[in-house]
């Protein structure tokens, strides 16, 4: 975090942005960027040292790697069994349609997360049911359907046990 925090208030300096720095310790920070007219962006940067599927991709200016698309979606999946966020179900729903179906993220988050059980992770995307409020996102997808489709691989899942 050592060069990633002077770098963040860089930044929101140069894009005329106020940065808010909510939580910090050695390896995390949860930053907050707000513009002028009230909109904000939360960045989360957090350092870890998990086992990774594929090679991660050097920041050189920042000193950080960031994460290759296989394991953030293996960690979408697998956050899914402690959360029921908008955004997780999102990330996931645009991953399995532009990145790797369901079944591969699901698949590879196996080899990741070893001991993966199809039951909770039916009962987490039935969650999914508690979603009420979309965040704002670059590519629509209705409410309807993300519940669809996800409601739909759950109920599979529940049918194969």
């Amino acid at each position: 975090m050592r060069y990633v925090l002077p770098w963040a208030e860089e930044c929101a300096k140069q894009l005329g942005l106020k940065l808010e720095v909510r939580r910090q310790s050695v390896s995390f920070a949860n930053c907050f960027f707000e513009s002028d007219r009230g909109e904000i962006l939360r960045v989360d940067f957090a350092q870890d040292a998990p086992f990774r599927l594929e090679k991660t991709a050097l920041q050189p200016e920042l000193h950080i790697y960031i994460d290759n698309l296989t394991d953030i979606a293996c960690n979408k999946l697998s956050a899914l069994f402690d959360r029921a966020e908008a955004k997780d179900f999102v990330d996931l729903y645009f991953l399995d349609r532009e990145f790797l179906p369901f079944r591969g993220i699901l698949e590879k988050t196996r080899t990741k997360h070893v001991g993966l059980d199809d039951y909770w992770l039916a009962q987490a995307l039935f969650r999914v049911r508690e979603v009420e409020k979309l965040p704002r996102m670059l590519k629509e997808v209705p409410l309807e359907e993300l519940k669809r489709f996800f409601l739909g691989l759950a109920k599979e899942m529940i049918r194969k046990n």
